[in-house]
């Protein structure tokens, strides 16, 4: 299941549908949305820990750092990132773990892109594995602009010592122009465009070129405000579906181990589309 709030947007029950169609009947998984308010979080947790069927979970905005001191324990990455979007039974324990990391990496790998220098937009739980994977990972020079600077330079904080190179500034155009360079990376990693596709969180006008990549993780709308601006320029753009896709893979496998095999990235990517475009028909 995926616990969130709100929930009502999220492709991940039909993508991990699609995806369960490749096991028996017999021994199909479920996978459902749960709308969890945060003062509903620790009961649901609770609730979830005596059924020894749930096998595990996911987890998106606005749990990802709340969930962590309910939880059993965490896996080393989820511990170094401080911010959990799956979870996996282990006896009567569930134990935090975090596929962002590999979802944006897939991507990343896919786009041809290794270093330099990054920017980051935002500083909640999705942003903590983003940086992780940008700034220990992947060694990028990475910025991150948030509306609240303190949050963004505890982050940032947390980035040096992971190993990583992370400085923190106002969310703003003008930082974002400054800290991409010639051939950058920008990684939205706010909530600013979810069910608004005139929304952006900055104005990429001016600020990006062909030479850049720019990742959009809002995937409703598809083509973000932001993502139609970059793509005007002529830069690599990728769609927050990219990587939600990739991050289901990494959560079937931890999960499932072995019986992941059976899933491809274009499998998932096929159902998540035809989801979508039957909402657009709505």
């Amino acid at each position: 299941m995926l616990l969130g709030d709100p929930i009502a947007h999220s492709l991940s029950p039909a993508i991990y549908t699609r995806a369960f169609e490749r096991w028996t009947e017999e021994d199909r998984p479920s996978y459902n949305a749960w709308r969890v308010t945060p003062e509903r979080l620790s009961a649901t947790v609770a609730d979830l820990r005596a059924h020894a069927q749930v096998l595990g979970g996911n987890v998106t905005i606005p749990h990802k750092e709340a969930i962590v001191p309910l939880l059993d324990g965490l896996d080393e990455r989820a511990k170094q990132i401080g911010a959990v979007n799956c979870f996996v039974r282990h006896g009567d324990r569930l134990i935090g773990c975090n596929t962002d990391v590999p979802g944006l990496l897939a991507v990343l790998e896919r786009a041809g892109r290794n270093g330099g220098r990054a920017v980051l937009l935002g500083a909640g739980g999705a942003a903590r594995a983003c940086a992780f994977a940008l700034a220990v990972l992947c060694k990028y020079e990475l910025t991150i602009l948030n509306r609240t600077v303190a949050r963004a330079e505890a982050l940032a904080g947390a980035i040096w010592k992971a190993g990583g190179r992370a400085n923190a500034a106002p969310l703003q155009t003008a930082a974002a122009l400054h800290a991409l360079g010639d051939t950058g990376v920008l990684v939205n990693a706010t909530s600013v465009g979810l069910g608004n596709p005139h929304a952006a969180p900055i104005d990429l006008r001016g600020a990006v070129t062909n030479a850049h990549c720019v990742i959009d993780l809002v995937y409703e709308p598809l083509e973000t405000a932001l993502l139609a601006a970059a793509r005007a320029t002529g830069a690599t753009c990728i769609d927050g579906l990219e990587v939600l896709v990739e991050q289901a893979r990494a959560s079937i496998n931890a999960w499932f181990g072995d019986r992941a095999s059976v899933v491809t990235s274009e499998q998932l990517r096929g159902a998540a589309l035809q989801v979508h475009a039957r909402r657009g028909e709505r």
